[in-house]
């Protein structure tokens, strides 16, 4: 009778080692491959609630729209990096509170001059993204707020940046802004 538990045991500890095998490969495959971890869509969650933060304390949408409309008012063209200016001009308030890594604007006037480009006046807000060569990538993430009433018609297109690092997805988050990912 003693014998029949032994076998029992014997027989089911392979049983064990097929988790342990699987999450041993998931960890080898993790190290031969550096975007594989963390995945993609916990970094867009973790970013998600960092924009939910810097978004209440900006005030909310509205102030962000406002200021977005206020910024796009008062200058034809904005080209601003975190680390490098180009002459641009301070970023109001709400748009600081982001804390963006980039913001571009194009006036009107400057638009469409390629064919099939839209006409419809941008804030673009990249706040999360960098390509890494080997190593890991952070996803873009941004947003884009249009700044006149053509908020029905516009609909983000994709980008894919030559670094690598560029967008296909989006989101509409309130009327005129939209998530880009």
């Amino acid at each position: 009778m003693s014998d029949i538990p032994v076998n029992k045991n014997r027989s089911l500890s392979w049983i064990i080692w097929i988790p342990m095998v699987l999450l041993a490969l998931y960890f080898f495959l993790m190290l031969v491959n550096t975007d594989a971890f963390p995945p993609a869509w916990y970094v867009r969650r973790s970013q998600e609630q960092k924009l939910m933060e810097r978004v209440q304390f900006a005030g909310g949408w509205e102030a962000i729209r406002h200021d977005c409309i206020l910024l796009a008012q008062t200058n034809e063209i904005v080209q601003r990096i975190r680390w490098r200016t180009n002459d641009a001009p301070p970023l109001p308030q709400a748009i600081a509170a982001l804390q963006p890594q980039q913001v571009d604007f194009l006036s009107p006037k400057f638009l469409g001059a390629i064919p099939g480009e839209p006409r419809t006046p941008v804030v673009r807000i990249k706040l999360f993204g960098m390509h890494s060569t080997g190593g890991h990538s952070t996803p873009y993430f941004g947003l884009e707020v249009v700044t006149d009433s053509s908020t029905k018609r516009y609909t983000p297109k994709a980008s894919t940046a030559a670094s690598g690092n560029g967008f296909l997805n989006y989101q509409m988050i309130s009327e005129g802004i939209y998530e880009i990912y």
